[in-house]
């Protein structure tokens, strides 16, 4: 008799505490640390940008003073990542960051074909005004590697005149002007000229499409220098000259807010037009 009631008790018990079946299959997706079963993850599979999760790695520094793990995903030595890194026999590095920058402007000594032009002999008139106050240097190889498209320049002058400026501030090309007297990543930003025959002061530039001297050979950039500067010379890299990367030329800063910066962005307040008062801002990082 004592079985039988037993076995009711534990049939009540049975139905009192039974759970509902839970009907709920998630968002109908399975998610793992791993690739999904009867799939594999390849490079290129998903085309650009790819599968990011086939793309992480992390590279071990096991010699030298300092051993450490560099993720290509963002981290590089933090407490959060295993394993950080050591500094010789004694510490754990808690977090080392790495800054990464570009130059403002390649040195004209870049380029080793800078010739001081003939002014005397190719443009008498020029040198009789100026002959005794400037030198100009010119550089085939300098105009070779800025790719510029003339066409193009010629519309951005057009324009330019349109709103009040005789040439272009950002000529199109590798690069947008040059840039002299550099010096802790500051310098004086050139002033372009239409020709070499409209140069009347130091620290200006042109294209030389003509190059008369040569005979109407190939196009160069030329520019002005003090002719009792007797040191200057554009293929070396302490002439402090140089040729402007386009993002090292940008608005002057006006002031400085609490809330956002304010710009030199000219009459019209608009940014990167042609009235705005630029600035070589050397390396960025």
């Amino acid at each position: 008799m004592m079985i039988k009631f037993k076995h009711i008790y534990i049939i009540l018990f049975s139905i009192i505490f039974s759970a509902e079946l839970d009907q709920y299959d998630g968002v109908g997706e399975r998610f793992s640390a791993g690739p999904p079963e009867g799939d594999h993850r390849g490079l290129g599979q998903y085309g650009y940008p790819s599968d990011p999760i086939s793309d992480r790695a992390k590279g071990y520094l096991l010699k030298g003073k300092v051993k450490n793990a560099i993720s290509n995903y963002g981290n590089f030595i933090t407490w959060d990542e295993h394993p950080a890194g050591l500094w010789g026999e004694y510490s754990y590095l808690p977090h080392v960051a790495m800054v990464a920058g570009i130059p403002g402007h390649e040195y004209s000594s870049y380029y080793q074909d800078w010739m001081e032009s003939d002014m005397s002999t190719h443009y008498s008139d020029w040198y009789t005004e100026n002959g005794d106050d400037l030198v100009v240097w010119c550089s085939e190889d300098l105009y070779d590697d800025w790719s510029l498209d003339t066409e193009e320049l010629s519309s951005q002058d057009t324009d330019a005149q349109e709103d009040g400026v005789a040439l272009t501030r950002r000529p199109n090309g590798k690069y947008v002007g040059m840039v002299f007297e550099t010096e802790s990543d500051r310098g004086t930003v050139g002033e372009r000229k239409v020709n070499i025959e409209s140069f009347d002061g130091i620290n200006q530039w042109a294209f030389d499409f003509y190059n008369t001297e040569n005979q109407n050979g190939n196009s160069r950039v030329c520019i002005t220098a003090r002719a009792d500067d007797f040191t200057l010379d554009p293929n070396l890299s302490n002439a402090m000259i140089g040729a402007i990367f386009p993002w090292s030329l940008r608005p002057a800063l006006k002031e400085r807010q609490e809330e956002f910066d304010l710009y030199e962005y000219g009459p019209d307040g608009d940014d990167w037009s042609e009235d705005d008062e630029y600035m070589y801002y050397g390396a960025t990082s």
